[in-house]
């Protein structure tokens, strides 16, 4: 088993210093799709125009994953 841990940055900075043991690097995209999803449906309508992302590192701190969630309302926002 190997410890993942989920930063959150720019909905509610949040470091995820314990972090979670998986078997594999497949288990730890299925969770950070899980958690998204979660932190998504939590935000309701604050979600739009809003930039955020999620970061899953590993136990030395490197970065493993980045997924970046970006929504606004109305005309669509070039992404660059």
């Amino acid at each position: 088993m190997s410890l993942y841990h989920f930063h959150l940055s720019d909905v509610s900075d949040f470091s995820d210093l314990d972090g979670t043991e998986f078997t594999s690097l497949a288990e730890a995209k299925q969770e950070a799709l899980r958690y998204a999803g979660a932190v998504i449906k939590e935000a309701d309508d604050r979600i739009w125009n809003s930039e955020w992302s999620m970061r899953v590192t590993d136990g030395g701190g490197a970065t493993l994953l980045t997924l970046r969630v970006i929504a606004y309302d109305g005309a669509a926002v070039p992404i660059e």
